[in-house]
């Protein structure tokens, strides 16, 4: 199953890929953000540390938790 892209949403502009691959919005404001590599596994990290921990999803639970956050499944 194909793992979708970042998008263009709101006027946000997704960075391209810096040299490990990561992906940052351009709504970061330096602090708080999160970077995201897509690939074969989908991987996340705080952009503050680089050489910090990640969560690592393939692409079945990627698409899983993309279809929960559109179907609302995590709104308080």
């Amino acid at each position: 199953m194909p793992v979708s892209s970042p998008k263009n949403r709101g006027g946000s502009k997704v960075t391209g890929p810096d040299e490990t691959g990561y992906r940052i919005s351009s709504y970061c404001g330096g602090s708080g953000c999160v970077a995201v590599q897509l690939g074969g596994e989908v991987r996340i990290r705080d952009s503050k540390q680089a050489s910090g921990p990640e969560l690592v999803f393939d692409a079945g639970e990627w698409t899983a938790f993309v279809a929960g956050v559109k179907a609302g499944e995590f709104d308080l």
